[in-house]
């Protein structure tokens, strides 16, 4: 078989592949390049590859289109690789076989950004043009098949591939056990860019302060020194070093114990990432970076979620604290590059895959390189290997650079607030941020700490908030509680106007879904967007984040545990306008004598913010009525709201909810237990009765 290749030049990340092709196809390969071998990668100690004998230097010849016409014509099988579109064009215009070889095709990570016509041009390039004609995917990055499937380019036609820098040859257990005996080194290798963000390594470095470990950077780039200041602003101790050539990169590979990248989804392979680990450090990496499918996440590297790092902290210090399992994972790197991703695998089931589908016949292999190409999500990646990590007493640091971080604000009582967090839950995957945060209100509508209700995982902070007005106090004559509270909303006011003018109220928005999450996205572009949200526009919710505190689930198990057998009345009352008018108390104490007239054994548990209403049904319904948990009405206060909590779930755990007209609190534990709810008003309670 005669295959030729299209390249810019013969990078040293395909030389490896390319030998293997041309002594596999007996010489009859030819990589035809466009242009000098660059002098960066000359002074860098590599060879000039151009000078290969299966080299072709089409930028030499008198008609570069000629030349490259007649090697195409003279072909059985084409390859596409870097260089310019219009060699590309020539390739797929030759009905032969061709395989272009893609990194990532949006490179900021948020597919819910890409232009109209971005996605248009893209697909007349990708999909119409290559449509009926053998044209084949050699996806490189984690996230290429993904990315071409959005406008169904190459549907059937993808396939596992990557970038292979020569391996260096090593004895893995020696470095292994050289390294047992000194401190360990955790080594960031990469250029000092905005893609790359070294200043996670430095956020990494302030939290092993204290542990007995050497940090290193190595690299160039426009952001060396700047990281280098900062480092010694924030008093960390890393040693930096700017290698010469490939001997001195390879000679830090050989002392690090652990390889750090931490670029996001604009770094489209990451080669170093491959020697890091044939010199059997482990890995341990970004899910942005384009080469983290080289990692099968603890088996032989770790991932971590793109710009969390107190995920990289936990990862690294997992590490640090398990010597036996950090051995396991370096051998298996080194394995996984030794045994298939390097040059000569590849190559060799390339050849094997060419000469399959030439024949008409499908890849002959099920997995790994040149197999059909999975497409894998991003969401799939980061959850597939990065649980979610449990909160610290501070915010976690956040990675400022990627600009689509959302601090999220619930506010309102707490069944607003159930469902405003999960559609800001639901935003987070919708609008790909690379951060959020929650702060919240202990505060007259809900006075708790977020953990006092909720076993969460969720990052946040509480902010205790007055639970009386400024006026208030001053009409019971409390100077001091008058001066707290103007100062809370002093500070207050203060951390909203630092967000201003990119603050977004949800009610701003309600119940038009796609206005907000438009704002949101422009907002979001602009920094950092401080989101207030009490609703939730989704007509489903997917609870399954929401887990409550043992406090909580104690008491609500005084009724659940006794009783498995009952029905759920929600009275609304106190400060809901809406509720009193549509739902009066009437409606609710007929509703429950007509339906005990027609079964008088029913077992009724009735909810409500109105300590008079519970006195009056108790009074009139005793009997029927599954006893109260022992708790308090107050919502502003620890307690209070533990048992509306607990009255939630014992809600969500009833056979029906009968609740009130528009109540958060009747509808949210409908859509979290799965229960049929029917909303109690003046014009349907007679009906609800005969249909009982």
């Amino acid at each position: 078989m005669k295959i030729t290749m299209f390249a810019n030049y013969a990078d040293p990340q395909i030389v490896p592949f390319c030998r293997t092709v041309s002594r596999l196809t007996g010489d009859q390969f030819t990589l035809a390049v466009t242009e000098a071998f660059p002098l960066d990668l000359l002074a860098y100690g590599y060879p000039d590859t151009n000078r290969e004998p299966y080299v072709r230097q089409l930028f030499a010849a008198s008609n570069m289109h000629a030349e490259a016409a007649e090697l195409i014509k003279k072909s059985d099988a084409l390859i596409y690789a870097h260089c310019p579109k219009e060699y590309f064009d020539l390739c797929v215009s030759s009905s032969k076989p061709v395989f272009r070889f893609s990194q990532h095709l949006y490179r900021d990570g948020n597919l819910s950004r890409i232009s109209r016509k971005v996605k248009l041009s893209n697909y007349v390039r990708h999909t119409l043009f290559t449509n009926g004609k053998p044209v084949y995917l050699m996806c490189i990055g984690t996230y290429t098949a993904q990315d071409y499937s959005l406008t169904d380019s190459y549907t059937g036609r993808m396939f596992e591939f990557g970038e292979f820098p020569e391996r260096t040859e090593v004895d893995p257990e020696a470095l292994i056990e050289s390294r047992s005996s000194e401190m360990p080194v955790i080594l960031w290798a990469n250029e000092f860019t905005d893609v790359t963000h070294p200043e996670v390594f430095l956020d990494l470095a302030e939290r092993l302060k204290g542990e007995k470990v050497r940090l290193i950077m190595a690299g160039g780039g426009v952001r060396f020194e700047e990281t280098k200041r900062s480092a010694l602003l924030r008093e960390v101790n890393i040693e930096f070093v700017k290698p010469k050539n490939r001997q001195e990169m390879n000679e830090l590979l050989a002392k690090a114990s652990v390889f750090v990248m931490s670029s996001d989804y604009r770094e489209g392979w990451g080669n170093l990432l491959n020697q890091a680990m044939n010199h059997a450090c482990v890995p341990v990496v970004s899910t942005g970076v384009g080469s983290n499918k080289l990692i099968d996440h603890d088996v032989c590297g770790l991932l971590y979620e793109n710009g969390n790092t107190e995920d990289l902290y936990a990862k690294v210090k997992g590490l640090l604290s398990d010597a036996e399992h950090a051995r396991m994972l370096s051998m298996h790197a080194y394995e996984a590059i030794r045994d298939e991703w390097n040059g000569e695998i590849a190559g060799e089931r390339f050849v094997a895959l060419a000469e399959a589908l030439g024949n008409g016949l499908p890849s002959p292999f099920e997995s790994g390189l040149c197999a059909p190409a999975r497409i894998v999500t991003q969401k799939e990646r980061i959850e597939s290997a990065c649980p979610v990590i449990k909160k610290t007493d501070s915010l976690p640091k956040m990675d400022m650079s990627q600009k689509r971080i959302m601090i999220v604000e619930p506010f309102g009582g707490l069944g607003n607030r159930l469902r405003g967090l999960d559609y800001a839950l639901y935003l987070k995957k919708e609008l790909h941020l690379s951060d959020q945060e929650f702060f919240w209100l202990d505060d007259r509508n809900c006075g708790c700490r977020m953990e006092d209700i909720l076993d969460t995982s969720l990052p946040h902070k509480n902010f205790p908030f007055p639970k009386h007005s400024i006026q208030e106090n001053l009409d019971q004559k409390n100077v001091l509680g008058a001066a707290v509270s103007a100062a809370d909303n002093l500070i207050y006011r203060a951390l909203r106007k630092k967000y201003d003018p990119i603050t977004i109220d949800d009610s701003d928005y309600y119940c038009r879904s796609e206005e907000m999450l438009a704002a949101l996205n422009e907002k979001l572009d602009q920094g950092t967007v401080y989101f207030r949200v009490c609703n939730n526009p989704l007509k489903t919710r997917d609870y399954s984040w929401l887990a409550f505190s043992k406090e909580v689930h104690a008491l609500a198990d005084q009724v659940r545990r006794k009783y498995p057998d009952y029905i759920s009345v929600h009275i609304r009352r106190t400060d809901h306008k809406l509720c009193i008018f549509e739902s009066p108390t009437y409606v609710f104490f007929d509703f429950m004598q007509g339906i005990l007239e027609k079964k008088p054994d029913q077992m009724i548990y009735l909810a409500s913010d109105d300590e008079e209403v519970l006195q009056m049904a108790q009074a009139q319904f005793g009997a029927n009525l599954v006893p109260h948990i022992e708790g308090e009405l107050d919502r502003t206060t620890k307690k209070g709201i533990q048992t509306a909590a607990a009255e939630f779930l014992i809600l969500a755990g009833s056979k029906k909810i009968y609740g009130s007209s528009s109540s958060s609190f009747s509808i949210e534990p409908s859509l979290y237990g799965k229960v049929p709810l029917e909303m109690l008003t003046v014009y349907n309670y007679q009906d609800a009765i005969s249909q009982f």
